[in-house]
C-alpha cells in the first residue's frame, strides 16, 4: 500500500496564501495486519493518521490521500471474506 500525502503548493486560507510542501511516503503493510483489519481507504483514516503525526496542526494545514491501495477483493480475502 502506498500512502501519498498531497500537500498542494498553494492554498487560500482566510484571505492569506499558504504555501505547502509535498512529501511522498510509502507504507508497506504485512498481510498479517491486513488480516487483522488494517485498511486505509477513507479520508477520515488519512486525517486520523495525519493527526497522530502532527498533533498540533490545524485541519487546513495538512491534506492527504491514498493514491494506491491493494484491491478490495484481496483485502476482503485476507480478512476472511470470499
Amino acid at each position: 500500500m502506498c500512502l501519498f500525502y498531497q500537500l498542494s503548493k498553494w492554498s487560500l486560507i482566510k484571505g492569506n496564501i499558504m504555501a505547502f510542501q509535498k512529501y511522498i511516503v510509502e507504507l508497506r503493510i504485512s498481510d498479517t495486519w491486513v488480516e487483522d483489519g488494517f485498511d486505509i481507504r477513507s479520508s477520515q483514516d488519512i486525517k486520523d493518521l495525519l493527526q497522530r503525526l502532527l498533533p498540533y496542526a490545524y485541519g487546513h494545514e495538512v491534506k492527504g490521500r491514498v493514491i494506491h491501495a491493494p484491491n478490495l477483493k484481496t483485502i476482503k480475502k485476507l480478512q476472511g471474506g470470499k
